[in-house]
């Protein structure tokens, strides 16, 4: 790899330039999410004023790269160095083996390739792993995992330290991982403290010779070690042989420039568009299709339509709605977020708004549950020039929640790894119904660990037994369900819905799933 790498467009700072934390206007000693925007109001003009930066902090995620990928590429042509102590999620088994001596950089190369498979599954995923391998690769960033020798608890402080070229520093301590959720301001609510070495703060001091412990492995009861060897080769090959010249595609996506897909979503959304813009995008977990479909929506959206997006959980409104923060940034469309648990009836009253055809980019986020109502499809303007996206579309074919498909919406996108429902024919032909087709190019697990999108990974299967308890339960439920089956029969031999019966099957297979000797 390359020493040194070319200017990127938008650089605050160059190479060599002598850079001073006393520049910030800091605010008051108290940051909050409520209070301040954590990521431009702190987290990038320290960056962009440091030369060093030490971090001991729980979790560690290469998706924070995504928010700060130029403020880091500055970072890394200033010469700037940062050091980050973290702890891997290890069992609990894990954790007590160490005090039992088994190989604890095993245990520790095993949860790390955990955590670099939650990278890989951010939106950001690869993007975002390949500046973090580069930045490694160049000498920019230095890693060390921490472990509670007696393996009970996780390390969990959250402390930072920036230092500029005039021995100048900046410390913080309260709640913000490392991460996207953490810094990002559609992520979670965070707090902080922050002192400085100019104003003479002696906590500053202590920060650092904490972190300095720690680092060096002195700190009472904390096992840290390097990056396990195997690993470490592992995740450079997600690196550039460029250094910090390949990472402008990178932060082109960061900064909300627009999106760079890969083939095989290019490929899907031009299928898309031929299909009259309906179809169901069939990629495996891990191979972008929410940023595929986010794609879809950018374009919608730049029309003045209007776009709802259907999904299964609060969870993943949350999700979706970080995701469209970042990736629709230039567009930037009022967003209404609708889920069963959020406790907010506002939507009723806004719903009409945010789905008429005229007038500004507006996007709608809200779960199966909800959308499904008739409360919910009594309140859409005009379906007209409406696009909604259904993710994990199967879920969507069950006889409550088929009621969406009533929705005579011009746009319309489906997204699943696995969309056909099994045991269901009726509910996967009201999905195909309705949506049309699979697109093409359909991207399989073998398609995304041949494309590098997820790790390869090996099943060992077990067999086990149920307990006479468990057993009992299984066969009562099994006695229902063919009663259940012969009153739903229809006279042409075909079934009826019949949710009650869905829910038997439900309930048989949380027999297994929840079974002791799994």
């Amino acid at each position: 790899m390359t020493e040194k790498a070319m200017a990127l467009p938008g650089d605050v700072t160059g190479e060599g330039e002598d850079v001073s934390l006393r520049d910030i206007s800091l605010r008051p000693a108290f940051y909050a999410t409520s209070r301040a925007d954590l990521l431009t109001d702190f987290y990038v003009p320290c960056l962009d004023h440091s030369i060093t930066y030490d971090r001991a902090v729980g979790f560690f995620r290469s998706s924070v790269l995504a928010l700060a990928g130029v403020p880091f590429s500055n970072f890394a042509q200033r010469d700037g160095k940062a050091r980050f102590v973290c702890s891997p999620d290890v069992t609990e088994a894990d954790a007590s083996s160490i005090t039992e001596g088994y190989d604890v950089r095993d245990k520790i190369d095993d949860a790390l390739r955990a955590e670099l498979d939650l990278m890989l599954a951010h939106p950001e995923g690869l993007e975002s792993v390949s500046l973090l391998a580069t930045l490694v690769a160049i000498g920019c960033v230095d890693i060390r995992v921490v472990l509670k020798k007696d393996g009970t608890g996780i390390f969990h402080h959250k402390i930072g330290v920036f230092g500029d070229s005039r021995n100048n520093f900046v410390s913080f301590l309260g709640s913000t991982n490392e991460s996207w959720s953490g810094w990002s301001p559609t992520g979670n609510h965070e707090s902080f403290e922050v002192f400085s070495s100019w104003e003479e703060d002696a906590r500053v001091g202590m920060h650092q010779d904490f972190f300095n412990s720690v680092w060096a492995g002195t700190e009472p009861n904390l096992y840290v070690v390097d990056l396990p060897k195997a690993f470490r080769e592992d995740l450079l090959e997600y690196g550039s042989d460029e250094g910090l010249a390949a990472i402008p595609r990178f932060v082109n996506i960061a900064t909300g420039g627009g999106l760079q897909l890969f083939e095989h979503q290019e490929e899907a959304l031009a299928d898309w568009l031929r299909n009259g813009r309906r179809g169901i995008l069939e990629h495996a977990t891990g191979s972008g299709k929410t940023i595929t479909a986010l794609d879809a929506i950018r374009g919608w959206l730049a029309d003045g339509k209007p776009a709802l997006v259907v999904v299964p959980s609060d969870l993943l409104v949350i999700q979706w709605a970080q995701e469209a923060g970042s990736y629709l940034r230039d567009v930037d469309p009022p967003t209404l977020l609708i889920g069963g648990s959020r406790g907010d009836t506002a939507w009723r009253d806004r719903l009409f708004a945010f789905t008429r055809s005229e007038g500004d980019a507006r996007l709608t986020i809200a779960t199966v549950q909800t959308a499904r109502s008739q409360d919910f499809l009594s309140r859409i303007a005009d379906p007209t020039d409406l696009l909604i996206v259904v993710d994990e579309v199967h879920t969507a074919g069950s006889p409550q929640s088929r009621a969406l498909f009533g929705i005579d919406a011009s746009g319309r996108l489906g997204l699943s790894a696995t969309p056909e429902r099994a045991g269901d024919p009726e509910g996967t032909a009201a999905i195909f119904n309705y949506f049309e087709r699979k697109l093409n190019p359909v991207f399989t697990l073998h398609d995304a660990i041949a494309a590098n999108r997820l790790t390869p990974y090996t099943y060992h299967v077990h067999d086990m037994s149920l307990t006479d308890d468990e057993q009992e339960q299984w066969d009562e439920l099994t006695r229902k369900i063919s009663r259940e089956v012969a009153r739903s029969r229809k006279e042409d031999g075909s079934f009826g819905s019949n949710e009650h019966l869905e829910w038997l099957f439900m309930q048989r297979a949380r027999v297994v799933k929840k079974a002791i000797g799994k």
